[in-house]
């Protein structure tokens, strides 16, 4: 996708993909022709191999979620899609979902807890920012995945951490409320701190 595209049509699990989706086009200048999906993951898994279809005339992109299906994006995407459509954008997003949902199923936060997260993210979704990632870091987060026991998110945010504070010559707090990536901050250098 690039800026001023046109219009592509959508396909996403619920509201909050939605909202997250409508701000990724309108930073690239794109317009959706129709959201579709909306009605959860097992629904849009019904669903993706009509939208792949209508891919193979018009550009479409589908947004979900990692969860436990599959050990890494491009094994979901392989999973649900072994044969994309040229026009078929299909996208494993919404990492922080992801982790909230599954600490919600280790009981590490309720259902209510959960709707109170989701509704924040939802009231905070129009001031995100798209941030590009710089070489150094990529590399840095490449290297740490090769070497530690991290998923290609986690070494990012870690890598974006150590990049900073060489950068910056300073000593900063690396906070998570995530055991495997805490674990792997620490193995980094990073001065961290484990919430829940």
């Amino acid at each position: 996708m690039t800026p001023g595209s046109g219009a592509i049509s959508c396909a996403v699990e619920g509201p909050v993909d939605e909202a997250i989706l409508r701000v990724l086009l309108n930073y690239c200048g794109i317009r959706p022709a129709g959201i579709y999906g909306k009605r959860g993951k097992s629904f849009l898994r019904q669903k993706v191999h009509s939208y792949n279809q209508a891919a193979s005339y018009y550009p479409w992109i589908i947004l979900v979620d990692l969860n436990h299906e599959a050990e890494c994006a491009p094994a979901l995407r392989t999973l649900w899609l072994p044969n994309p459509a040229p026009g078929m954008f299909f996208r494993i997003a919404i990492e922080c979902l992801s982790a909230l949902s599954q600490k919600r199923v280790a009981g590490e936060i309720d259902g209510k807890r959960l709707n109170r997260l989701i509704k924040m993210i939802k009231t905070d979704i129009n001031s995100l920012e798209i941030i590009h990632i710089s070489d150094t870091v990529l590399d840095k987060a490449q290297e740490i995945v090769l070497q530690r026991p991290a998923r290609a998110m986690d070494a990012i945010h870690i890598a974006s951490a150590l990049t900073f504070q060489e950068m910056a010559d300073v000593s900063s707090v690396f906070i998570t409320s995530d055991r495997k990536q805490y674990d792997v901050a620490m193995e980094m250098g990073l001065n961290s701190i484990f919430v829940i």
